[in-house]
């Protein structure tokens, strides 16, 4: 489905380039959820808005970003707009800078179906109300009229999700999609995410510093370190039989844990 060769990522600091990540390696298949781990700061959100071309002005990217065949790495902004949304959803980390404050969720929800299905009207609250249902938001007709701030944040995460499938992408990507989310929420927006996946049989990227999350979703994990990728494997056995010293690390240090594989 996506392919990542040798991803070079750079920004210009106005007298030099400073470099993020060098060369990294990924590939998404059709139906699995892939898992991106590290550190704050590693590279893991900037290779995924490398992807999706969002890093603004002062980013030179390097390298091959190739979906369905087609390298997408430099695409002019005018060809991105039919993949953002259409072809590759992201979600990112916090849903509350994420939402207009001003807007309710129904008016914004309803603009996010207009731009990817060409619904208007009464078609688009329709399906602005489906996709809330889809997502389990209770009393879904009623929540359109809500505003932001009226919704906890595990509901505000439901709703940036319920947005990202309008366009009914072919790869989900959610960058941290549970932090600061308590861990009965944190659950439920998890089974929320493997239930969509298994029901459209599209691609999930989890991008996340918390190895629980990794290891509750995920069928393949890349580790990631000071701009690249360190380790790659199946989830099953990179959890019990890590390889690489700073993957050990970050498995060791998991609180209250008797070994890595009381994790699953």
């Amino acid at each position: 489905m996506l392919r990542i060769r040798d991803l070079k990522v750079s920004f210009d600091n106005g007298t030099h380039l400073v470099p993020v990540l060098h060369g990294v390696d990924m590939e998404v298949r059709r139906g699995e959820t892939l898992g991106v781990v590290g550190e704050s700061g590693c590279g893991k959100s900037v290779t995924w808005m490398a992807v999706m071309q969002l890093l603004g002005k002062r980013a030179r990217i390097e390298g091959e970003i190739t979906l369905g065949g087609k390298n997408i790495a430099n695409l002019p902004e005018k060809a991105m707009t039919g993949i953002r949304g259409n072809r590759i959803a992201m979600i990112f980390q916090d849903p509350s800078s994420s939402l207009n404050p001003v807007k309710t969720i129904g008016s914004q929800l309803m603009e996010t179906v207009t731009l990817h299905q060409g619904l208007k009207g009464h078609a688009a609250r329709a399906e602005a109300i489906r996709l809330l249902d889809k997502v389990r938001i209770p009393s879904a007709d009623q929540r359109m009229r809500s505003w932001p701030h009226e919704l906890s944040g595990g509901m505000n995460q439901r709703v940036m999700i319920a947005m990202a499938l309008a366009g009914q992408p072919e790869l989900l990507v959610a960058d941290e999609p549970t932090t600061a989310l308590d861990v009965t929420i944190q659950a439920q927006i998890l089974d929320l995410l493997e239930e969509l996946q298994r029901d459209t049989g599209m691609g999930l990227v989890v991008i996340s510093h918390d190895l629980g999350v990794i290891a509750q979703v995920c069928d393949r994990v890349m580790v990631m370190y000071a701009g690249r990728v360190v380790e790659k494997a199946q989830a099953n056995r990179l959890f019990n039989n890590a390889a690489h010293p700073y993957t050990q690390g970050l498995i060791g240090a998991l609180p209250d844990l008797d070994g890595p594989s009381s994790v699953w």
